[in-house]
């Protein structure tokens, strides 16, 4: 049986460190507790200041909170102590796209996830976000362009036949 949220959740408590801090702060945020979830991102970070993963977390705590603006600025900086070769570097330019489309910044939210995409250009929630402020911009055939380039990079990466639609086809 796979343990419980609360059995991971006090696993985790007993771990030192700030890998294990940001993912005590994703079970709270994952749980629904985003105010919790950014006091321990906050008091964690003040031990840890430079550590990617606890940045990222920081930042999705401020998102979660509805601190857009924050939650922008606090992406960025996982961003870039994440590295470009760094995976946790494409989480974070979408991170800070998501952040300034929520927080009205459309044109802000495009330059971000362009970044994300040059970063990996067929990460699917980078393509998803695209196309959403695509759409938000009144650009819908890259709308579609970005929908189809996100479901045939899913479906390489699950090791499915590609399906025949392609961007040109959009």
């Amino acid at each position: 049986a796979l343990p419980t949220r609360r059995a991971r959740a006090a696993a985790l408590a007993a771990l030192p460190g700030p890998a294990a801090a940001a993912a005590r702060v994703n079970l709270l945020l994952e749980a629904g507790r985003s105010a919790d979830a950014l006091a321990a991102a906050s008091a964690a970070r003040e031990r840890h200041a430079r550590h990617p993963a606890l940045a990222l977390a920081l930042a999705a705590a401020l998102a979660a909170c509805g601190d857009h603006e924050d939650a922008f600025e606090a992406f960025q900086a996982a961003s870039e102590l994440a590295g470009e070769d760094s995976p946790a570097a494409v989480d974070a330019a979408a991170g800070a796209a998501k952040a300034a489309l929520a927080a009205g910044n459309p044109d802000v939210a495009a330059a971000a996830i362009t970044g994300a995409l040059q970063l990996n250009k067929d990460h699917g929630p980078s393509l998803i976000l695209y196309a959403r402020i695509a759409q938000t911009r009144g650009m819908l055939r890259d709308t579609a362009r970005a929908l189809v380039r996100a479901l045939a990079a899913d479906r390489a990466a699950a090791g499915a036949p590609l399906a025949e639609l392609t961007a040109t086809d959009a």
